[in-house]
């Protein structure tokens, strides 16, 4: 699973302020954190050298943000993304739109629906506050947007897993994901 955290819904105004990362199997989670601004070339460095090992991975609405979002930064700040094109892809929010019949296809709603139960205090809307409240000198809101990123990811793999067979229907090719 990856999901990202960013202070801006546009990478030309706004930078990547924490990338997550879940392993499908066995559910352990990787998180890098830009400390501050200036470090947002190395940590997103850090997570392209870490991410040429991965094969295949899940995201929510990936296709769409994410993965345009980081290479957009990557591409400003001259990182090589190619590790984000050379691993599968699978977003799960065009699994949920192109195959179930819901009349919405945000995280929140497809978990309501599996019957996946996560509360959270803030939301993805909250991290460009948190993260200027956390540069302002307010630490603990670190943890908070940590805390976000790795419910997101949580939540997306629980999803994942509850529509594996789902998942190893339209995706053949797949190694198995038992």
């Amino acid at each position: 699973m990856l999901d990202i955290e960013t202070n801006s819904l546009h990478a030309d105004s706004g930078q990547v302020v924490c990338i997550g990362l879940a392993d499908f199997y066995n559910g352990r989670m990787k998180i890098y954190f830009v400390k501050n601004p200036s470090a947002e070339k190395l940590v997103l460095r850090e997570f392209m050298e870490f991410f040429r090992g991965v094969n295949i991975y899940f995201t929510w609405g990936g296709l769409g943000f994410d993965v345009p979002f980081m290479v957009s930064r990557c591409v400003r700040l001259r990182v090589d993304s190619s590790p984000l094109f050379e691993a599968r892809h699978i977003d799960m929010m065009e699994v949920s739109r192109n195959h179930l019949r819901l009349s919405s296809n945000s995280l929140q709603s497809v978990c309501r629906f599996l019957g996946i139960r996560h509360e959270e205090e803030y939301g993805g809307i909250d991290v460009p506050r948190l993260y200027s409240e956390y540069l302002s000198g307010s630490r603990s809101r670190r943890r908070l947007i940590i805390n976000h990123c790795r419910t997101d990811l949580e939540r997306t793999l629980l999803v994942a897993r509850m529509l594996r067979p789902l998942i190893q229907t339209l995706f053949r090719d797949l190694p198995s994901l038992s």
